[in-house]
């Protein structure tokens, strides 16, 4: 049987109840005793919700090249990321499918803070071992914890240990020092509400995370209601909208690949991808509104009204904050217009689903100071 891991907030969970779950070889809480994930993504929409996020990979990258080689390695260009901010970026194939995504930050001497999915980890590195030279550097900081506070109290709560973390602006990252541990701190996240990401090690990640959630405002959060919170983003899950046979110009991920790579590049990928966003691509992900009550969940089949099969759904529950059901999925290109009907089944049943425009719910990020 496979090794299950724990955070450096396990204890944390325990004590606070929470329903531990095993996701991706990790013991998770899906939601905490007394509330429910539904709950719990309301309240992050309308205070604010602490998630354990240490399941995920975070490493640097640093030495001579280190821009140079990255680059190669995802259409984003990582040699154009400014001292002190970061940028969503995707891992590509040579077939220009997505190895993973990530978030990639510039920390100037400290080389290249990326952090990536818990579920790609060996891959991820792996690959980057394999692509990155020798004067570069890897360092792996499995020791480390990473707290995700979201929600629009989430400055307000910031601020109670840290007055200068509060000032970064969205996808702005520094270190800080917090009761004398240096922690990385990033402005951005998951859910689409503005709220902070904080590295942090390991044996302080118990410490910090309990001063933010004795704040009022604050409240823990598992992993439904992360899912339910970046579905109503209309974010992408890696293993549902992104996977290694799916490119990002599939994906609605144009907007990560800067200008300058749109008509080619020197990176994984690029034949594909430059010829997918001159042509377009085959299929393309959609956001979905069934009509009706009806949830479509993940595999239900997509079908034009006229009975062509034209693709599936990849993620689909009840909005919390929509009162009601959501979907995102993959269709030929000819049926991804907005406004558009399409039938997907449900148990037997073909009902019908609006292609919308996405996000389902507005993102609140913090864009200026």
């Amino acid at each position: 049987m496979p090794k299950i891991h724990h955070t450096p907030l396990n204890d944390l969970h325990i004590q606070w109840r929470g329903k531990m779950t095993d996701f991706s070889g990790y013991s998770l809480p899906l939601s905490y005793a007394g509330g429910g994930f539904i709950a719990e993504h309301i309240h992050t929409r309308t205070q604010a919700s602490l998630f354990d996020a240490s399941h995920m990979g975070q490493l640097t990258v640093s030495g001579s090249n280190a821009a140079e080689t990255l680059s190669k390695l995802t259409p984003a260009d990582v040699s154009h990321i400014a001292v002190g901010t970061t940028k969503y970026a995707v891992l590509t194939s040579d077939c220009g499918g997505v190895l993973d995504d990530f978030i990639i930050g510039n920390d100037g001497d400290r080389g290249f803070f990326i952090v990536f999915n818990a579920s790609r980890k060996a891959v991820d590195i792996a690959h980057l071992r394999k692509h990155l030279p020798a004067s570069c550097t890897i360092t792996e900081m499995s020791t480390w914890a990473l707290l995700a506070l979201q929600g629009p109290q989430a400055a307000a709560v910031m601020e109670t240990i840290s007055a200068t973390a509060v000032t970064l602006n969205f996808m702005h990252a520094g270190w800080f020092n917090i009761d004398g541990v240096e922690c990385r701190i990033t402005r951005g996240g998951y859910t689409g509400e503005d709220g902070f990401e904080i590295s942090i090690p390991a044996k302080a990640a118990v410490n910090i995370a309990s001063q933010l959630a004795a704040h009022p405002a604050v409240k823990p959060a598992g992993l439904g209601a992360r899912d339910s919170l970046r579905l109503e983003a209309g974010l992408c899950l890696y293993g549902h909208e992104l996977t290694e046979n799916i490119t990002p110009i599939e994906a609605g991920l144009l907007w990560s690949i800067p200008k300058h790579r749109r008509e080619g590049g020197d990176y994984a990928g690029a034949d594909i991808i430059t010829q997918q966003i001159a042509n377009g691509p085959s299929r393309s992900l959609v956001g979905l509104r069934p009509q009706g009550k009806k949830v479509v969940r993940a595999g239900a089949k997509l079908r034009s009204t006229t009975g062509e099969d034209i693709g599936a759904v990849t993620s689909g529950l009840h909005g919390p904050s929509l009162q009601f059901a959501i979907a995102l999925g993959f269709v030929k290109t000819p049926y991804a217009a907005t406004g558009g009907i399409i039938t997907a089944e449900v148990r037997g049943e073909w009902i019908n689903c609006e292609v919308v425009k996405l996000p389902f719910v507005s993102h609140q990020y913090r864009r200026k100071s």
